[in-house]
C-alpha cells in the first residue's frame, strides 16, 4: 500500500497498536458498577467521547425508555444490570473492534445503540482499513444467545455463515435462535442472501455438514432428533471429505462401523463400498495419522489407492504416511511434492514422474518453494505466458525476485494475490514491479470491504469493475463509487448495459436488466438519493416476496415514488 497507509491486522491479531493502552472508567448512572477499558494509544481521541456519552445511559434498545437522562439517577438504579445477559466474551470484542486486544471489556460499552454508532463512525473515519463488522456481508460473532438476540436486534438478520459458525461451535441453543433453516426471514433479507428464490441459503444439510467436520455431537444429535437421520442429502465425496478433514476418530468409527458413541444413536450411512479412500488426499494433508494407523490395524487401508494418501501429505508439505507402503512411482505426480524441499527431494529420491517442468516451477513458485529446485537444475528458465495466471500462497519478497531473475515473471505475468487484507505490502511491491494483477485484486477488495485498497488501485489508474461493486459493495462503497464514477468511466465500456453510465438513472436501469437478487442493496441505495429517504424508509419497500418484486415495480419504483405517496402510480395500479 502506498506510504503512511496502515494495513489491516489479521484476524484476532492487534500488533498493529502498541501494547501500552489507556486506561478508562466508564461509570453508569448506577453507583454500584462501573466498566473498566482499555483503548490503545493511537485510538485516544475516542475516550473523550465515549466518557462523555456515560455508556450507562443506554444499556440497550430494549431499555432506552427507561432512561431519559443522565443526570436521572433515581430511574438508572432501577434498572437491573444482569450480568448475564450483558456479558459478552473478550474474544468477541477483539474479532468486531480488531483494536481493543484485551480481556476485561464488556458489553455496555457497545449495547447502547447511539454510542456504538458514535463509536463506529469515529472509528472509521480515523483508520483507513475499517473492518465495517455490522454490515450485512460480515460474519458476525456467535459465541452465545445473548450475544446473537442483541446484533439480531441491534444490527441485522442472520446469513449461513453465522449458522455454520455455530454448527462448528456445537451451540444448539445458538442454532435455535439463528433458525434451522430461512424460511423465518423476511422477505427482503431472503431474497439478497439465497442465490435463487427457490433455495434456501442454508438448512439442515448444511449444519449436519459443519457438525460434521468439527465433531459437533451435540448438533448432530440435534439433527436426527429433528428427523435427520441420514446423510443422503449431503453428497457422498461432500460428507467423507468432511469427516477426513477434522479427523475425529470416535465419529469416523461411529460412521464406517456403527461404532457406540455417547449421545449419538447408530445409524445407517451411505457407503459406497470404498469410503476410506474417498478420505485419503484430506487425512494425509492434514496429517491424521492416528487414523491412517486404525485404517491400517482394521485393514481398511486400500493398498491401490495409497498414493491419494502421499499425494495429499506432500500438497501439505509433510511426510508422515512414511509408515505406509510407498506406493508405485508412476501413481504420483511431482506438482504434489514442491510444497517444501524435503518432500520434493523425497520424491525425486523414489523417481516420482513430472509432465511439464514449467508447471512445476509455476507451482513451486506459488507454494514459496523455489531456490534449491534451481540450483540443482530441476527446473529449466521459463517464464509464464500472458495468459497465465499465478496464485501465490506467501508473501516471500526472495521468492518473488528469483521467479523475476529466472524469468519467470515478466511484465506481462499475472499475479493474483488471494487477500487484499493479508498481504497489502505485497500488493505494493508487486506494483512497484509492475507485476500486480488487479481484476481479481479489486474483486476481493469490494467483497472484503475493502475501500482503502479500492481507492488506492483507482488512483494508480487500475481498473476498477464497478459492477463488482453494485453485486458485492457495502453502502459506503456504493456511495464512492457513484460520486467517482467520471474517474472510473470506460472499464466496462464495451459491455451492454454497463453501469459505468452517466447517469443515475441509467445506472438503475442497467441492474435492473441484471434481475439479480443481491444487487437490492445497490438499488435501495439509489432510492435513497433519488427521493431522499433513510435506509429504513426503503428496505421496508422491499419487505416483499421475490415474486413481488418485478422489473415492472422497480421501473414505478423509480419513476413515481412508493404507492402511498404516490397518487399517480396509485391512479395507474387501479387501471
Amino acid at each position: 500500500m502506498p506510504s503512511g497507509t496502515t494495513s489491516a491486522p489479521h484476524r484476532g491479531s492487534c500488533s498493529t497498536f502498541s501494547a501500552a493502552s489507556i486506561p478508562l472508567t466508564l461509570s453508569s448512572t448506577s453507583p454500584h458498577r462501573s466498566v473498566k477499558c482499555y483503548f490503545p494509544n493511537r485510538l485516544s481521541n475516542i475516550v473523550p467521547m465515549i466518557e462523555n456519552m456515560r455508556v450507562g445511559v443506554l444499556l440497550s434498545s430494549k431499555r432506552s425508555d427507561a432512561v431519559s437522562s443522565v443526570g436521572n439517577n433515581s430511574q438508572a438504579e432501577n434498572i437491573k444490570l444482569d450480568n448475564k445477559y450483558m456479558a459478552i466474551p473478550s474474544d468477541v470484542w477483539t474479532d468486531i473492534l480488531k483494536y481493543l486486544p484485551i480481556s476485561e471489556l464488556c458489553a455496555p460499552c457497545f449495547t447502547s445503540k447511539s454510542l456504538r454508532d458514535s463509536a463506529c463512525r469515529l472509528i472509521d473515519s480515523g483508520l483507513s482499513w475499517s473492518s465495517h463488522w455490522w454490515r450485512s456481508n460480515k460474519q458476525l460473532p456467535v459465541d452465545n444467545e445473548e450475544v446473537v438476540q442483541w446484533w439480531l436486534r441491534e444490527l441485522r438478520e442472520p446469513t449461513r455463515e453465522e449458522v455454520v459458525e455455530a454448527a462448528r461451535r456445537d451451540n444448539v441453543k445458538v442454532l435455535d435462535v439463528l433458525g434451522w433453516d430461512d424460511t423465518h426471514l423476511s422477505p427482503r433479507h431472503r431474497a439478497i442472501i439465497r442465490w435463487n428464490n427457490h433455495t434456501p441459503s442454508w438448512n439442515w444439510n448444511d449444519i449436519l455438514e459443519a457438525a460434521l467436520s468439527k465433531g459437533s455431537k451435540k448438533t448432530i444429535s440435534a439433527c436426527i432428533e429433528r428427523g435427520h437421520p441420514n446423510t443422503e442429502g449431503l453428497g457422498i465425496y461432500v460428507f467423507y471429505k468432511l469427516l477426513s478433514i477434522r479427523g475425529d476418530l470416535e465419529i469416523i468409527r461411529w460412521v464406517l462401523e456403527g461404532h457406540e458413541v455417547e449421545g449419538l444413536s447408530p445409524l445407517q450411512w451411505p457407503n459406497t463400498g470404498r469410503s476410506p479412500f474417498i478420505m485419503y488426499p484430506e487425512l494425509g494433508y492434514h496429517g491424521h495419522t492416528h487414523v491412517v494407523t486404525w485404517l491400517i490395524q482394521n485393514n481398511k487401508l486400500e493398498a491401490d489407492s495409497v498414493h491419494e494418501l502421499y499425494e495429499g501429505a506432500g500438497r501439505a508439505g509433510r511426510m508422515d504416511e512414511q509408515r505406509v507402503d510407498t506406493p508405485p512411482h508412476y501413481l504420483l505426480s511431482l506438482n504434489d511434492f514442491v510444497r517444501s524441499i524435503q518432500v520434493f527431494e523425497w520424491a525425486l529420491s523414489h523417481n516420482v514422474r513430472y509432465d511439464s517442468l514449467s508447471e512445476l516451477y509455476k507451482l513451486a513458485f506459488e507454494a514459496g518453494c523455489m531456490e534449491r529446485c534451481y540450483e540443482m537444475r530441476y527446473i529449466p528458465h521459463s517464464h509464464l505466458e500472458a495468459s497465465e495466471l499465478v496464485s501465490p500462497t506467501h508473501d516471500d519478497y526472495e521468492v518473488f525476485q528469483l521467479a523475476i531473475d529466472h524469468g519467470l515473471l515478466t511484465e506481462d505475468s499475472r499475479i493474483y494475490i488471494r487477500s487484499s487484507s493479508s498481504y497489502s505490502t505485497t500488493i505494493q511491491w508487486l506494483h512497484n514491479k509492475g507485476l500486480l494483477e488487479t481484476k481479481t485484486l479489486c474483486h476481493d477488495a469490494i467483497k472484503e470491504d475493502r475501500l482503502d485498497v479500492l481507492k488506492w488501485a483507482a488512483s494508480e489508474g487500475y481498473t476498477i469493475y464497478l459492477k463488482g461493486v453494485f453485486f458485492h459493495g457495502s453502502e459506503d462503497m456504493i456511495k464512492w463509487a457513484l460520486d467517482e464514477r467520471k474517474y472510473l468511466m470506460g472499464s466496462d465500456a464495451s459491455t451492454e448495459n454497463s453501469p459505468e453510465c452517466s447517469t443515475e438513472d441509467e445506472i438503475y436501469h442497467s441492474l435492473l436488466a441484471e434481475r439479480k437478487n443481491r444487487h437490492i442493496p445497490a438499488v435501495e441505495y439509489l432510492l435513497q438519493r433519488k427521493w431522499k429517504k433513510s435506509a429504513e424508509e426503503v428496505q421496508k419497500w422491499f419487505d416483499r416476496e421475490p415474486g413481488d418484486i418485478t422489473v415492472t415495480w422497480l421501473e414505478d419504483l423509480w419513476k413515481y415514488g412508493p404507492e402511498e405517496e404516490s397518487p399517480k402510480r396509485k391512479r395507474i395500479r387501479v387501471e
